[in-house]
């Protein structure tokens, strides 16, 4: 029984793991209204302790995060919540239910940028699971409208 169990957790951790190329190119994709091309940025692995900014650009507004109970759009970043700053041509402010009207033609900073995480320690030297402080304040999104006429 034990090795059956065994066998379909495999089962279901490998499926989740084979996400084929135009699986995943279709999740990476923005809205088909989306007129503004995504560059592909690499980056080193990410750790515990590093983490690298996502390549925005391109991608429906919607997909970029999520909104927390606290009202705020935050992305995580291994241990770390960090919060998305919407910026708007006309100063709408994105909300929930307007949010998947917009697409991120910019960012600050720009992808790819490094991320540190420090760990709080405990007296016998283990890092505690919630970082201390995260070298990144926030994410700032310039987003314009997407135009619904094409």
């Amino acid at each position: 029984m034990k090795k059956m169990l065994f066998l379909f957790g495999m089962v279901l951790v490998l499926a989740g793991c084979a996400e084929t190329g135009e699986t995943k190119a279709k999740s990476s994709q923005s809205s088909p209204e989306s007129t503004v091309e995504s560059t592909t940025v690499s980056t080193p692995k990410a750790d515990k302790h590093t983490q690298y900014l996502k390549n925005y650009v391109g991608r429906n507004a919607s997909d970029t995060g999520t909104e927390r109970m606290s009202g705020q759009f935050m992305d995580t970043y291994g241990d770390a919540d960090i919060p998305l700053v919407f910026i708007t041509e006309n100063g709408e402010v994105v909300t929930t239910d307007n949010i998947k009207d917009y697409v991120v033609e910019n960012q600050e900073p720009q992808a790819g940028t490094q991320i540190d995480l420090t760990f709080e320690t405990s007296n016998s030297g283990d890092e505690y699971n919630f970082p201390d402080s995260v070298s990144l304040d926030e994410i700032v999104l310039h987003v314009k409208k997407v135009d619904s006429d094409s």
